[in-house]
This record gives structure tokens, sequence and C-alpha cells, in this order.
């Protein structure tokens, strides 16, 4: 009714109202106010939608890119409305919840995404988490967009396990600390977060992610005719028994390290 005689809420979009008012009830019962106010009931509780545009231009270069950008930004997305209910079902407060159910339909496909990831498939050492990255020409890019890393299967941008800064007008890779890494063995997949677009821009292939600095970290101590390996960074809790190669006067010895802290392997 506000909606129809004042100039509020333009561009937004709401279902029609099926359901009783959803406020106000007496806490713990489906009874409306019986207090001495005695509240009207009313639709207090309300799901309206609009479409987002953002800021970042369409690319003119490519037709087949800038259909499916225009489409992706709001120009030509489809958004149905399923369902629009109350569950008056619930006492625990004065008011009842409401849901909508909503479907989005994209009539393009982009092909050429807006920043393209390189990475190495396998990351078994600090040394292979470095991410390249190339973004189009007309894509704007903000000191805010971030790299980060996702296990396969994600569902939201802030579902990472870790990100990087993508700062620097011309920056074209990002490194990710040791302490950043993943620990889970699994398979993971490289996102490029665009701030101004809100939403993810590029994204890498699957890659492994195999025990990236979980390994003990050797000091070999010469003493007499022994060696002594010194254990630092003994890697995540639940993980028994390393085997360890020690390397002394060309020769290699192995030892197990559930002798913890230090082990002395004498020489033959």
């Amino acid at each position: 009714m506000a909606k129809n005689t004042e100039s509020i809420l333009e561009g937004f979009i709401e279902g029609p109202l099926k359901f009783p008012p959803t406020y106000k009830f007496d806490v713990g019962t489906h009874t409306y106010d019986t207090s001495a106010k005695k509240r009207k009931p009313a639709w207090t509780d309300r799901i309206l939608w609009r479409h987002r545009r953002t800021g970042s231009p369409v690319p003119t270069h490519n037709a087949a890119l800038q259909r499916g950008l225009t489409s992706w930004l709001g120009g030509a997305t489809k958004v149905t409305q399923h369902a629009y209910r109350s569950h008056m079902g619930y006492t625990i407060s004065d008011h009842k919840p409401v849901s909508a159910l909503f479907s989005l339909h994209f009539p393009f496909k982009v092909e050429m995404p807006l920043v393209e990831l390189q990475v190495n498939k396998e990351w078994t050492k600090v040394s292979d988490a470095s991410v390249r990255f190339n973004v189009a020409s007309t894509y704007q890019r903000s000191s805010w967009d971030w790299v980060a890393i996702y296990k396969v299967g994600f569902r939201h941008h802030k579902d990472y396990q870790a990100y990087v800064w993508a700062k620097g007008e011309h920056a074209t890779q990002v490194t990710f600390s040791e302490e950043d890494l993943p620990r889970d063995d699994c398979e993971y997949i490289l996102g490029y977060y665009s701030n101004n677009m809100n939403s993810i821009v590029g994204l890498s292939a699957p890659i492994q992610v195999s025990y990236v600095g979980l390994w003990p970290k050797l000091v070999l101590q010469p003493h007499s005719k022994y060696c002594r390996a010194g254990v630092s960074n003994s890697g995540p809790r639940g993980l028994v028994s390393w085997m360890f190669y020690a390397a002394f006067s060309t020769k290699w010895y192995r030892f197990d390290s559930t002798q913890l802290d230090s082990a002395f392997l004498r020489f033959h």
C-alpha cells in the first residue's frame, strides 16, 4: 500500500501476500496480541528483491561476451519466485518467520572469464603456492580484490580456506604463505573475487594439495659417532609417526620419529 502511494523502495519487487499477518502474537501461542496495547495484526515480515547492477563496464570487443556479461549483471537475467509463505507453526517469538523460493535463469553463457588463473596442478611444497592471473582489458580492478583457496564444491565466495589480496594495478601474481595453506589432503580450486562486482569472476582448474608445509624440518648436528636429528615444525595433530631420511657423510639413514623430539643414529 505504501509503495503504491509513495516513492519508497523503488525497483524492489514483492510476490503476492497470500498468508495471514505475521505480527504481533503472544509469545508461545498462535494468538494475536492480547496485551493492553492490543496491536493490530500486520505484515511486518516481508521479502522484497531487485536486480543488482554493478559499476564494472561491460566489454565491447566480443559480442558474445558482451551479451553474457549483460545477462550476468542483471540485464537479461530472469528471476522467478516460486513460493512466498509464512511459517505459522513457530511460537518462540511474537513474529512468525517468512521464506521465499527463487530460481535464476541466465540465457547466455560467458565463454571468456574476466580473470584467468594459472596455477600448478599439484602443490607439494610451499614454492608451488603461487597463482598467476590475467585480467580482461576492460575489467575494473579494485585494491580490495583477492585470490582465495576453496575446497572443490564450495557454495559461497566466503567459504575460502585462505585468501591473499590482489593489490596493485599491474600485479599479475599472488603467493600464499606456508601458514595460509590448507592442511587437508584433497582437491582445491582457486578463485578471483571482484570487490566491485561482489562475485567470483575467475576460477582455476582443480588442484591437489598434498602435505604442503606439514613435514618436519630436520636439523642435523654431528656429534662424535652420532648424528642428532632435531625435529622442528612437527606438523598437525593426529599424525603419529613419520619416517625421516637423514644424510651424513654421503650416506642416507632412515629412522622413525616416534622417538619424537630427537633421535640418534649410530654410524657404522
